[in-house]
This record gives C-alpha cells, structure tokens and sequence, in this order.
C-alpha cells in the first residue's frame, strides 16, 4: 500500500507523516521542501530549505558522491549522518524513492541506526514515532520494556529501603512504651564505649518495679500494660536532649544519663526517678502504688567493659537494692568483688551438688523426765573438699539466689531417712526426724512426693517426721494456699513445729489459727536464762500459752546444768543444745544413740562420754 502511495502523483503531506514520520521530500534541485515529523524531533530544527547534501553527509556507499548519484540510488539503502541543534551528531539509514513518475520530487524514508537507545530515552519516544512496518518498534517495544523493569526496580528498591528503615526503627523501639529498647541500648552503649569520653559523665539506671507482678496478676494485663507505659512517659519526661531512656523487657527499664557529673548528681537523679515512679498512678477507677528499685553503674569507671558486662554490673547493684531494701545503690568495687565471691560459691555450690558434698547432721531433743530421746534435728553441712565443713551460714544464701537451696535440702533428707531407718532397725530410739522446711519446699508439689516415696521406701510414716517452719513461712496469713498445704500435712501425720518462736511476728491469733503442734523456744531466750530476770519471765508466759493451746514445746540452745535447771523448774523438760551433743554427722550420732540407751547413768554423764 507505501508503494502505491508514493508511486501517486498527488499525495498529502499528512499521509507521508503518517507513513513515513522520519522522511524528507526533496525537489528536483535537493532542496528539502518537507520533514517527518519524528525527524524534526530528533534533528530539533527545520530543515526545509536546506540542501539535502549540505544538511546531512553521506557515509555508504561511497559512490554516491552528489544528488545525482542519490536520485539514481532508489529501492538501495543509504548511511547517513546528520548533525543536531545540539551539536551532537546521529547516523541514520535511508533509502531513497521517487514520488510519482516524474523526477519533481524524491522521498528520502529514514530509519534509525547506531543512536537508536539514546535518542528513545533522550527524546522519549513513543511508538507513534515510527511507521507501523518499522523493524525498529520491536527495539523500541524492548527497550520500553527495559525502561520500565528499570524504573519499576527503582520503585522496588525505594520501597525495600522503606521498609527496611521501618523495620529497623521497629527493631529498635519497645512496641508498647514508644522508647527505646534493649537493643537499641546496646547499640547506644557500644557507641558510647567506642567513643573518644563519650561514657564520661554518663550513669547507667536499672530500674526494676517491684509490685508490678502483683498488679498484673490481680487487675489483668490492660492495668499492667498501663503501668508500663506510665513508667516509660516519666523516664521520657525526665530525660535531656543526650539521654537514653528504654524497656529492657518486663517490668525492667533502664536510663543512661548524660550530665552526672558527681555522685550527687547521680543520686539526686536516681531520687528523681524513684519519688516519681512512687507517685500513686489512677486507672480505671483504681489508684495504684508501685514500688522501685535501682541499680546505678557510673559507666566511666567501666568505660573497658561491654554492654553485657555493664548490665551485669548494674544487676548486681539492682540484686543488692533488693535485698537490703535500699531502693537505690550506686556499684562500688566492694560490691561487685562480693558478687564475684558469691558467683563463685554458687559454682562450687552446683559442682558440691554433683560430687554429693552435702551431709546431714543430727541433734537430738532429750526429755530430761523420760530421758527419751524425743526427737532428732536435722542440719545441713557441707563438707567442702578445700575448706573443710562448712555450716549453712557459710553458704546458704548464695544457695537460695541460686535456686539450689531446694535441691540440697532433698539431698540431706534422703540421706537423713536413711539413716533413720538403720537406726529403727538396730532398735535404737530415735523419736521424731526434724526437719527445717522452706517456704519453696512446702509449696513444691514434687518435694513432698519425693518425701513421700523415700519415707515409703524405708518403710517408715508421717508420724516419723515432724516439719519444722520459720515464723515467717506459718504466719503468712494472706497465703492461704500455703496454710492449706500445712493442713493437710497435719492431716496426713506429719507433726508441724514453728522454729525459733519469739524471733519474728508471731501472735496469739496467729498461733490458734495455724496448725502447729510444737513451739521451739529459740536460743536468744535460754541463754542466760538463769542470770536474767526479764528471760524468766518471757519463757514462762511462753510455756504458760503453750500448754493453753496444748502444744509441744522444746527448749533450744541449752548449755549448761544451770540453764537446764531453771527450765525443768518452770516445766520445760525437752531441751536440746551443747549440753547432751553438739551437732554430729550420721556415725557420730549412732554412736551417741547406743550411749544413751545402754547407760543408765544421769543425762551428764552421757553427755561426757558422748564428748
């Protein structure tokens, strides 16, 4: 149909640009009279006018040398190169062709050739900018394609880096307070740390609410969360611009302050932090008052440490808050050497558990009317390997941070029933085993049963055991499901006993409603007691209530005949102390069995030949 066209004598411009939009028409002298309108966008010039051969140089092939030579060249392709507005010159092939049968006019149709990529993207071509039999469209159509997966990666990558930096920022935001957290503290520690003075002047708080379980669990979670944000608002409130307030995770935040330039300033922010955290917070109609403890580590004097060794820093200044109810303390060297101490008492401790080191030792409960043997106490020792035996004193604590306490207490009691048992079987009298229970203990489920199975294994009952329980432990009024357990305990036959009367916050209401069925008068009120009036008169009001509500009394840290004395005087006849034996390990204590049973002489004569 183009041949035709162009074969016709008479044709419109509008037709050859529709056509052919890159062409020049040529009169018979090769003056361009027309331009395709692609063409004159690309050349950004008119060219009409100008002669064909001074506009554009033709490059292939070199025997066509003048207009003539063109003119003859019709139906060959032709290379081209013509220079722009710009300066910039581009090649084109073109071919050629007569309009109509006379020699009045020439077309010259061009088609792209080297610059084809440049000119689309530079000119932003579309595909109305070529012929429709243009091989170049399927270049073009490539090229759109390409252009296209370019910018739509350029649209992914924006968007991946997006979303990266908001995942980042989320990464490093606690979720439901909007501060900073513990990872984001890491990165801001690090960076203080590597930083030429940056950890000069700056304090790390660990902050940690100390009623915040007992909120959560007994008003719900929304109450905590409230809480929790509360607490988050007064760090970012009381923050300057170079501050770092962040939740650690729970009910543990943490500050970095930047202008403590003293231990004062330090404490008086410390302070600040705390009377605001005390301050009472109102929600949902209920007025709630939660208490706080911190640990404070002056991050100069540990500017070679990591986060992690700081955070340990802080626990232990945290861990000793708590403990001696201080609210806040500062790290010290003494402090953390002691940690250190303690830290490596607990490893000699678990490697003890493993190696069996902890032995039970006995005392015995002598009724000095009967002179029975009412009953045995059971102590804990540990023989360490380098510093001997050691009492519970020695290592108790570091035991209970340690969660071990439990684990050595079931070891002495298998033991001590064993014993026991062998015991029973060479027809010794032994009484009552006593034993020290912890409040852990008599609430583990699985403590009990193993009682239960060793008592069942020696062949022995309940009524073999008596539990003996710190003031502290039965007089925790508002746990009532340890005062059921204690029920059932009695229930079951074992004899409970409450340690060291006098010592703690006991009282009469207290006594009636627990079940108990012995008191043991605690040392402090024996020793002495033959020299002090005022110890004479609070043992008998303690032996005047006990036989009131009918309980069992014993008589603990009796040491000489004179303290004995005294006590059998007022009606207190089972005693125990240095007097009959001191504490002895399990052969000692069967030797001391034997004694007692095969002599008949007074109670201290054994007491000699038990030495």
């Amino acid at each position: 149909m183009a041949a035709n066209v162009i074969n016709q004598t008479s044709i419109s411009y509008d037709t050859l640009d529709t056509l052919f939009p890159m062409h020049v028409v040529l009169d018979r002298d090769g003056i361009i009279t027309h331009i395709g309108p692609t063409l004159l966008k690309i050349m950004h010039r008119d060219l009409r006018g100008a002669s064909f051969v001074e506009a554009f140089a033709i490059k292939k092939p070199r025997s066509i040398k003048n207009l003539s030579d063109l003119a003859s060249a019709q139906g060959r392709k032709v290379v081209i190169r013509g220079t722009r507005a710009n300066g910039n010159t581009v090649e084109f092939r073109c071919m050629p062709t007569k309009i109509g049968d006379s020699d009045e006019q020439l077309l010259i149709d061009f088609s792209f050739s080297a610059n084809f990529a440049e000119l689309v993207e530079e000119l932003d071509l579309s595909s109305s900018d070529f012929k429709p039999n243009d091989f170049s469209l399927d270049l073009f159509y490539t090229i759109e394609t390409q252009r296209t997966l370019v910018e739509d990666s350029h649209k992914l990558t924006i968007a991946l880096e997006d979303s990266k930096k908001e995942a980042e920022e989320a990464a490093n935001i606690d979720v439901l307070t909007g501060i900073a957290n513990r990872r984001s503290l890491y990165r801001h520690l690090t960076h203080l740390l590597n930083t030429d003075s940056g950890a000069s002047n700056c304090v790390l708080f660990h902050i940690d609410l100390d009623e915040f379980k007992s909120i959560n669990d007994n008003f719900g979670h929304a109450t905590g969360d409230h809480v929790l944000k509360h607490t988050a608002a007064i760090l970012k409130e009381l923050s300057d611009v170079a501050d770092f307030p962040a939740r650690i995770g729970g009910d543990e935040f943490a500050m970095i302050a930047a202008g403590a330039t003293s231990e004062a300033k330090t404490q008086m922010i410390a302070n600040g932090i705390r009377e605001r955290i005390l301050s009472p917070i109102e929600f949902q109609g209920h007025v709630f008052h939660v208490g706080v403890s911190i640990g404070v580590v002056e991050l100069s004097q540990y500017a070679n440490e990591t986060p992690d060794r700081l955070f340990s820093c802080s626990d232990i200044a945290l861990y000793q808050a708590k403990r001696t109810n201080e609210s806040i303390v500062i790290l010290t060297e003494e402090l953390r050497a002691a940690h250190d101490t303690r830290a490596s008492l607990i490893k000699e401790i678990v490697a003890g558990l493993d190696s069996d080191q902890f032995i039970p030792f006995f005392q015995p409960q002598v009724d000095t009317r009967s002179r029975r043997i009412k009953g045995i106490e059971v102590l804990a020792r540990w023989q360490h390997p380098k510093r001997g035996l050691l009492p519970p004193v020695a290592f108790i604590e570091a035991a209970q941070s340690a969660k071990c306490m439990g684990m050595i207490e079931q070891s002495i009691m298998k033991k001590a029933i064993k014993a026991q048992k062998q015991w029973k079987a060479e027809g010794l009298d032994v009484g009552k085993l006593s034993f020290n229970l912890t409040a852990s203990n008599l609430r583990s489920i699985s403590f009990m049963k193993s009682l239960q199975q060793e008592l069942e294994n020696a062949e022995l009952t309940p009524e073999d055991i008596e539990l003996e329980l710190l003031e502290s432990v039965i007089f925790e009024r508002s746990d009532s499901a340890l005062l059921k357990r204690c029920r059932d305990l009695k229930a079951a036959g074992y004899h409970l006993a409450l340690d060291d009367f006098g010592t703690g916050h006991a009282s009469i209401s207290t006594l009636i409603d627990n079940p108990i069925t012995t008191l043991k008068i605690d040392r402090s009120f024996i020793s002495g007691i033959n020299r002090e009036e005022r110890l004479q008169r609070i043992t008998r009001s303690i032996l005047a209530l006990s036989k009131q509500l009918d309980l069992d009394i014993v008589a603990e840290g009796v040491e000489t005949y004179k303290e004995l004395d005294i006590l059998n005087a007022f009606g207190c006849y089972v005693v125990q102390g240095f007097l009959f034996s001191r504490p002895v390990e399990t052969h000692s204590m069967g030797k001391w069995l034997r004694a007692w049973q095969d002599l008949t002489q007074a109670p201290e004569t054994v007491a000699i030949v038990a030495g």
